[in-house]
């Protein structure tokens, strides 16, 4: 039924879009991945295998149209397909005026952790002051040299976070930062219940040195809250940071990058941690023009509050076709 909503959504989309806009664009994009991964705890070994359930085909269309005070309008979509599902869509609502960019519903979340390209990550950030949510308004000014953006997230029926945003650029360089509060009220059927917050920043900077681009953020966040008596629970703290550094050999692109997490609470032993490496490599238009490779591999090592450790070894091969 989910798979037949979406369809029926965007068939209409589609359908109604070219009766009130005037400029529209469509384009595509199908992937094909692979995914090998082995995870040591020490006790056990598993090893995953991953055979194009990791791929896709997505579909996205644009329409706009400008208005008599030279303003412009526009609706954006987007359509996942995956092997076992299909879902991820969204439609948002633009309307741009000079510098100024009003969107509504799935709005466009700038975000500032780069991994320099699309590779293999073992493990993620466990922090990244990146909260979404499926119903939200933004309002972005773009001005020389500096963007803000400020967003409203409403996600589900009991959590709304708020997000402002901003870029610079200073020469070479870009800076991006970012601050979020995020509050999860108790459901209707449980009003008396518990609360959960979270409340966090970060920025990360990007330089061209030549042929090198290098790049450097980290995010930290403070997760607390209430539980069903209304006392305070104990507040858990989340830090992550990642650098990478990629430069183009020969019609290719190779990238080169290092993550770290920690976890804290006063309850811990011991703080939990992460390190990992990784690298990757990509090239388009291979064999046929729209055609990129992207291959992957990395490293990571987990400690959790007791001290345990967890090792993840694995990679990835991707064929990402544009149409």
């Amino acid at each position: 039924m989910k798979a037949l909503r979406i369809l029926l959504v965007a068939a209409m989309v589609m359908m109604m879009v070219p009766v009130a806009f005037a400029d529209i664009t469509m384009e595509g994009e199908a992937e094909y991945a692979v995914t090998f991964e082995t995870v040591d705890d020490g006790d056990t070994d598993t090893t995953n295998l991953t055979l194009g359930d990791g791929g896709r085909i997505s579909f996205k269309g644009a329409a706009e149209k400008e208005l008599d005070n030279g303003a412009t309008v526009a609706v954006e979509t987007r359509l996942d397909i995956k092997y076992d599902e299909i879902g991820k869509d969204y439609i948002r609502l633009k309307y741009m005026n000079g510098p100024l960019t009003v969107q509504m519903l799935k709005a466009d979340r700038p975000g500032f952790m780069s991994k320099g390209l699309d590779k293999y990550v073992p493990e993620g950030p466990w922090y990244n002051c990146e909260t979404t949510g499926e119903r939200d308004i933004s309002f972005a000014y773009a001005g020389e040299g500096m963007k803000f953006v400020g967003t409203l997230n409403v996600m589900g029926s009991n959590t709304v976070a708020v997000r402002p945003f901003v870029e610079m650029g200073l020469g070479a360089a870009t800076l991006k930062a970012a601050v979020e509060y995020v509050t999860e009220f108790p459901t209707n059927t449980d009003a008396d219940g518990p609360t959960k917050t979270t409340m966090g920043g970060g920025a990360g900077v990007e330089a061209g040195l030549g042929a090198i681009t290098v790049g450097a953020s980290g995010a930290y966040g403070i997760i607390g809250g209430t539980d069903d008596m209304g006392d305070d629970v104990e507040d858990v703290n989340k830090m992550s940071a990642y650098a990478f550094m990629k430069m183009g050999v020969g019609a290719g692109t190779v990238g080169l990058a290092g993550g770290y997490n920690m976890e804290t609470a006063d309850s811990y032993d011991n703080d939990k941690t992460s390190v990992q490496v990784n690298a990757g490599f990509e090239q388009g238009n291979i064999i046929v023009p729209g055609l990129t490779v992207k291959i992957g591999a990395g490293f990571a090592t987990i400690t959790d509050e007791n001290d345990n450790e967890t090792t993840k070894t694995g990679g990835n091969f991707k064929l990402v076709y544009g149409f």
